[in-house]
């Protein structure tokens, strides 16, 4: 015979069911039942943490989006600096500029726009021509790494940074591992190695650099300056090859004349 068990439910009624019919659910139901606090807590818990996930992503949300207008603002102040006139508005303009990317690195560290900060504080230091605070922000840009433009602009600046201040093998350096990006200038690179080779007195490798653009890049808008420089440390440009002569066409009225066939053998 089938054991039967009794269950009392919180209103004193009895339920008989056997043990083969209490389904999962209601072994669920069963212990909702007796631990109806302690489930409620638990449920609390839950709905408290997924709320603080929500919270922290549109605060994130949020942030991302404060950061971004403030670059947009900036950008706009760098825009009106390179097109004023008036030296002294000009200098207004960047000070406003400088002084939106500061908060931007200092409120928003962690983000993309960051970068573009730090780059675009780089790129008033360098014109003003205090090459260490701009190396310093070039650098600032490039310490995540990847390869977002703005991160490839940074560390092509770091060689020219290192190359205004003096440190001529450490800009090669640079140039020589940027050669290596995928999405680099190379023509715009070769270009700049020729020229610093020629400062350290590489004047061969110069020549081979001002030669791969010739060669490899014919559409290159550094081609000519390319090839000046070429010429002017002796390299030789390879001659037009000749073209063959064409055929006089015959005079009017005169046959074709066509070559004797010869006989075939029998």
């Amino acid at each position: 015979m089938q054991k039967i068990r009794k269950r009392s439910m919180t209103n004193g009624e009895e339920i008989m069911e056997t043990d083969e019919f209490l389904t999962f659910s209601d072994r669920v139901a069963e212990y909702v039942m007796a631990n109806t606090r302690q489930v409620f807590v638990a449920v609390g818990i839950v709905i408290v943490a997924i709320a603080i996930g929500a919270g922290v992503y549109y605060w994130n949300e949020g942030q991302k989006n404060k950061s971004a207008y403030l670059l947009f603002q900036a950008s706009r102040y760098m825009q009106a600096a390179e097109a004023q006139p008036d030296p002294a508005k000009a200098e207004t303009d960047l000070a406003s500029a400088r002084t939106v990317y500061e908060n931007i690195v200092k409120d928003y560290g962690s983000s993309a726009e960051a970068l573009s900060a730090h780059y675009q504080l780089g790129n008033i230091e360098a014109l003003k021509g205090k090459w260490d605070e701009a190396l310093k922000h070039y650098e600032a840009a490039t310490a995540k790494g990847g390869d977002a433009l703005v991160v490839q602009a940074a560390r092509q600046k770091v060689a020219y940074a290192k190359w205004a201040k003096g440190d001529k093998e450490g800009a090669l350096k640079d140039f020589d591992q940027l050669m290596g990006a995928g999405n680099a200038p190379k023509d715009l690179l070769h270009l700049e190695k020729g020229k610093l080779l020629e400062e350290l007195g590489k004047k061969e490798d110069a020549v081979t650099e001002y030669d791969a653009i010739i060669g490899d890049f014919k559409q290159s808008p550094f081609i000519g300056e390319a090839t000046r420089r070429f010429v002017a440390l002796g390299g030789e440009m390879p001659k037009p090859e000749a073209a063959l002569p064409t055929p006089a066409a015959p005079a009017a009225g005169e046959a074709e004349t066509k070559p004797a066939e010869t006989p075939a053998k029998k």
